[in-house]
C-alpha cells in the first residue's frame, strides 16, 4: 500500500511511554485525511509493547520486533527500511505529533518540497521521580507560539555553518532533518555499506545527510511535534550530566563491532564529541573529504576544556589552541549568544506557556489544540494557500 507519510518510532525498554504517545499519535492520525503508517521496530527485551499494540487495533501501526544486541542506529536504519511513505518522519518513543504536521504536508506536496524543518516549541516532560527541570516532577508542557512563517533555506550553508561550529548546534542551523522534521523518502540515501545511517547518533547522521541531497527545503516557525522527555531519555541524561566520562564508558558503541573513531576528535565520552564524530563519519560515508578539512577542531577543544579538562587530562589529550584562540572563542560566544536574543525579539513576540501538572503527552497535545487562539489558525491557513 502506498502511504502518504510514515512515522518511524525506534525504541527499547519503554514501553508505557510507547504505548502512551502511541494513544496520542492515533488521534491526530485519524483527525487527518492522509494516508498515514506509524512503524514501531522495537529492540526491548521482551514482546510487551506488541502485545499492548495489539489493544489499540489500528492497523496503520506496524510492530517490528528486532531483539539481540543492536545499536540505536542500526534500529533506526531497520525501521526506515521498512517505510512506504512519500515522506518520512522519526520521533522518539515518548514524543507525540501535532495536527499541523498534515498542514505542512499538504503544503510539501503542493510545493515539490523536499525536506521541512520546523521549529521545536513544543516540550513535555513527563511525570517523574526527579525535577529535571523546575515544576516537571507531576508534568510539564513548555509550549511556545510564534507567528506562523515559512522560510526557505540552504542546506549548503547549514553544512558550513555546522562544521564551524564543530558539529555542535545542528538544530539550530539550516539543515534537513528527519527527527522531529519531515524528508521525502528518495531525498535519503545510502551510504557505502548500504544503510541509511551511520556514526554513533541517528539523528544528526541523517541531517548531515540529508542535507547534502535535499534542494527544496523550507524552516517553520511553529512545531509539528512535541519533544518528550522522560527519566529513561538521553535528553534527561544530557540535562542531569550522565553523558561523560572515557570513550571506554560510551553506550553508543553497543552493537558496533570494531568501530573505528574519528581520530581527529578526542577520545572522551560527551554528547560534543558523539556529535562532532558523527558529524565526520557522514561526510567521509558519502564522499565529502574536502568538507572535513573545514571541521573547526579549535573550537570542539575550547568546548571540551571548558567542561571536561579533568577527562582530557586523563586520556593525556594535548590541545592545539593557546590563549589566545581561548579568549577568542569565549568572545564569540557571548556574541553569539547576543545576537540570537535580538534575533529573536527581530523575528516578533513569542508567547511562552508552562502548564504544570499535565499528566500524559495526550493531555499536553489538547493543551496546544485549545490554545491555539482562531487567529494563529487563520495565518497559519492563509500562509499555506499563499505559498
Amino acid at each position: 500500500m502506498k502511504y502518504n507519510l510514515s512515522i518511524i518510532i525506534p525504541t527499547k525498554n519503554r514501553q508505557y511511554y510507547c504505548y502512551e504517545s502511541l494513544k496520542q499519535i492515533i488521534n491526530v492520525v485519524l483527525d487527518s485525511n492522509y494516508e498515514v503508517e506509524v512503524i514501531v521496530c522495537d529492540n526491548s527485551n521482551n514482546k510487551d509493547l506488541e502485545y499492548k499494540i495489539r489493544e489499540l487495533n489500528k492497523s496503520f501501526i506496524k510492530y517490528y520486533y528486532n531483539p539481540g544486541i543492536v545499536s540505536f542506529v542500526d534500529n533506526f536504519d531497520y525501521a526506515l527500511k521498512k517505510a512506504n511513505g512519500d515522506y518520512l518522519i522519526a520521533i522518539g518513543d515518548d514524543d507525540g505529533i501535532l495536527p499541523e504536521m498534515f498542514q505542512l504536508l499538504s503544503y510539501a506536496y503542493n510545493n515539490n518540497i523536499d525536506a521541512i524543518v520546523p521549529d521545536l516549541g513544543a516540550v513535555y516532560f513527563w511525570p517523574s521521580n526527579s525535577d529535571i527541570v523546575k515544576d516537571s516532577k507531576s508534568g510539564l508542557l513548555i509550549y511556545s507560539q510564534k507567528d506562523p512563517k515559512i522560510i526557505f533555506i540552504e542546506t549548503q550553508n547549514g553544512i558550513h555553518r555546522l562544521l564551524s561550529k564543530a558539529g555542535q548546534e545542528y538544530q539550530s542551523a539550516d539543515l534537513a532533518r528527519l527527527y522531529h522534521g519531515i524528508v521525502r523518502k528518495d531525498v535519503i540515501k545510502s551510504n557505502i555499506e548500504g544503510k541509511y545511517f551511520g556514526g554513533l547518533t541517528p539523528d544528526i547522521y541523517i541531517a548531515v545527510s540529508a542535507s547534502l541531497h535535499a534542494k527544496n527545503v523550507i524552516r517553520t516557525t511553529f512545531p509539528i511535534t512535541i519533544s518528550g522527555i522522560c527519566e529513561k531519555s538521553g535528553s534527561s541524561d544530557s540535562a542531569t550530566g550522565i553523558h561523560k566520562g572515557k570513550l571506554s564508558d560510551a553506550p553508543h558503541f553497543k552493537g558496533h563491532e570494531n568501530y573505528i573513531w574519528e581520530k581527529l576528535i578526542p577520545q572522551i565520552y560527551s554528547v560534543e564529541t558523539i556529535w562532532a564524530e558523527t558529524v565526520i563519519k557522514a561526510l567521509r560515508d558519502f564522499d565529502m573529504e574536502k568538507m572535513i578539512n573545514k571541521f573547526n577542531i579549535k573550537y570542539l577543544e575550547f568546548l571540551l576544556y571548558k567542561k571536561y579538562s579533568d577527562i582530557l587530562k586523563e586520556v593525556q589529550y594535548k590541545k592545539n589552541n593557546n590563549f589566545f584562540v581561548n579568549s577568542f572563542f569565549k568572545y564569540k560566544i557571548i556574541c553569539n549568544k547576543v545576537v540570537r536574543r535580538i534575533a529573536r525579539k527581530l523575528i516578533g513576540k513569542c508567547k511562552v506557556y508552562r502548564v504544570k501538572n499535565t499528566i500524559n503527552i495526550n493531555e499536553a497535545s489538547y493543551y496546544i489544540k485549545n490554545k491555539q487562539n482562531e487567529k494563529f489558525k487563520d495565518r497559519l491557513k492563509y500562509l499555506m494557500e499563499v505559498n
